[in-house]
């Protein structure tokens, strides 16, 4: 019988919930910007009938590029992450466990670069 040790398994936990997080909060931004996608097509079609709706939807450009914005720099800030995680795993004075969670951390954060960059 394997003995389960409760620190592994507390980190493991929280790993498990930081990354339920991270999941629901990218899905949730992506949702938004979908949103946003369409919410801006709207307008655009408005603007072609009603010319008042041309700096309303001037403003909503405006917006929807800093949300853009912002999604690049959550996408650079995770790859500056991830970076920094393979320096943590290559250093010889880490455990094997240590290098196996950093690897899954890795990867979980890959994801999320890949989920960004088909946002943007």
């Amino acid at each position: 019988m394997k003995k389960i040790n409760k620190k592994n398994n507390n980190y493991d936990n929280d790993l498990y919930n930081r990354d339920y997080k991270l999941k629901c909060l990218s899905e949730l931004i992506w949702n938004r910007k979908k949103r946003l996608r369409e919410n801006y097509k709207d307008i655009q079609n408005s603007t072609d009938e009603n010319t008042f709706l041309v700096d309303v939807a001037d403003d909503y450009m405006i917006y929807y590029k800093k949300i853009n914005d912002d999604k690049e720099k959550q996408l650079e800030y995770l790859t500056n992450l991830s970076l920094y995680l393979d320096e943590l795993a290559s250093d010889i004075n880490n455990t094997n466990e240590m290098k196996t969670n950093i690897k899954n951390d890795r990867k979980e954060i890959m994801r999320e670069i890949k989920k960004i960059q088909k946002a943007i």
